[in-house]
């Protein structure tokens, strides 16, 4: 293979200039910009488990929070057959042999199990997401960028609440569920099929099917092979779906739980707050890193930002972030992503709920926030500049971090307030 030199930042003009064919090829690939510098995938994989690391000291805090005492009372004082009871009657009957288990192993230290659970499958999710999107052809270029924003997982908080800490692994399955189908033959889609019976733990998961259909798409190239595929998967969601609003559905004291609310000032009211939800939580882990290092130290780390970027530009003529990305494959992406976040929002918003950044309610984006990074990377990747593709990169990326150190701080702070009272 001949190695190409660094090209001048105008490269991909002077490329439609001289020769429209190669022009078309880049375009389709890269996004128009040749990769010579472009990081390997295995560089790509180390980078995502180093972001993960951030979670190390956030497995320190063994304290139980919000309804994780009640579980706790239920499951030591009634019994595990009542903590079925409840789950039953909640319909998250799902959740209950990984709560269970953390109860019964974790003991004293139940807390710590889950969480460490949960950022496994948090971490080996984003993994999955790198590797689901690095596959799709208009996605790959910019999939390490979208995997490792979500390992920071900037609009998301509640992982140390070991009831919602199974939503993690849960996603893990599905993701799971999407990679084993690269190959059409049948002990690998018979594992699709039961993976995917399991993330439905958490229902709402079945929202990313598109992200199934992407993907198995770019193996068969031809949709009606992909949507024979994939279509055990919709039926066994179709089953779901039916006894979800019949035999499972909420009982006794949870009677009315997650109801339809078709009232159409519900809807538009759930559907504003929840597209309100991103800025909202933007201006939240900003605030957050401010309270960890103050705001002149959030200055200075995005001067540290600029200097770095700088240094990354410099070192990757082709940039760090392949792009610039001509307008209709960022339309497509956008597209995409868009499609993936409405889809991921329409049960909260029927069941007129919505996210909130400041409680645990965040948990109501859990399925969009994909969908969301590809929005925000694809917007970053159009960017003609090099050097502020790089730089939003970084910027977001460290307040993200600060943030979750922050998040992690609160989290051991109240363990310490909470044992003081105790003792």
């Amino acid at each position: 293979m001949v190695e190409i030199a660094a090209k001048p930042s105008n490269y991909s003009d002077a490329v439609s200039r001289i020769d429209p064919t190669m022009q078309k090829t880049q375009v389709i690939s890269t996004g128009g910009v040749p990769r010579p510098s472009q990081m390997s995938t295995r560089t790509e994989t180390l980078l995502i488990l180093a972001f993960g690391l951030i979670y190390v000291p956030f497995l320190l805090n063994k304290n139980l929070y919000w309804d994780d005492w009640a579980l706790l009372w239920v499951f030591w004082v009634q019994g595990p057959g009542m903590l079925l009871e409840y789950y039953t009657q909640v319909s998250h009957i799902g959740e209950y042999l990984p709560m269970v288990l953390y109860y019964w192993l974790g003991g004293e230290y139940a807390g710590v199990l889950a969480r460490a659970v949960a950022v496994v499958s948090h971490v080996g999710a984003a993994l999955l997401l790198h590797r689901i999107f690095l596959k799709i052809e208009s996605t790959k270029d910019i999939s390490v960028w979208i995997a490792a924003l979500y390992v920071l997982s900037p609009f998301y908080y509640a992982r140390g609440v070991m009831v919602t800490s199974v939503i993690d692994l849960f996603l893990l399955c599905y993701l799971l569920s999407v990679w084993v189908m690269s190959s059409p033959r049948l002990a690998p889609n018979v594992l699709a099929l039961v993976l995917f019976g399991l993330s439905l733990g958490y229902e709402t998961f079945m929202m990313l099917e598109p992200l199934r259909v992407l993907f198995v798409n770019e193996f068969r190239k031809n949709l009606y092979k992909t949507v024979r595929q994939c279509a055990p998967m919709w039926a066994v969601a179709l089953v779901f779906v039916i006894l979800r609003f019949t035999l499972l559905k909420p009982y006794g004291s949870y009677a009315g739980y997650n109801a339809l609310n078709l009232d159409f000032l519900s809807i538009g009211k759930c559907f504003i707050m929840t597209i309100l939800y991103y800025p909202r939580a933007i201006w939240l882990i900003t605030a957050g890193s401010a309270d960890l290092v103050g705001w002149y130290g959030l200055a200075v780390v995005a001067a540290l930002g600029l200097a770095l970027a700088r240094v990354l530009t410099y070192l990757y003529p082709a940039g760090l972030i392949a792009g610039p990305a001509c307008v209709s494959l960022t339309l497509r992406r956008i597209m995409i992503g868009t499609t993936i976040a409405l889809l991921g929002a329409i049960p909260y918003i029927l069941a007129d709920r919505y996210p909130a950044p400041h409680n645990f309610s965040c948990r109501f984006a859990v399925v969009s926030i994909p969908g969301v990074l590809l929005i925000i990377v694809s917007s970053v990747a159009a960017s003609r500049s090099r050097f502020l593709r790089t730089y939003a990169f970084l910027l977001f990326s460290m307040v993200s971090i600060l943030f979750s150190l922050q998040l992690t701080k609160w989290y051991l702070y109240e363990a310490a307030v909470k044992q003081d009272l105790i003792m």
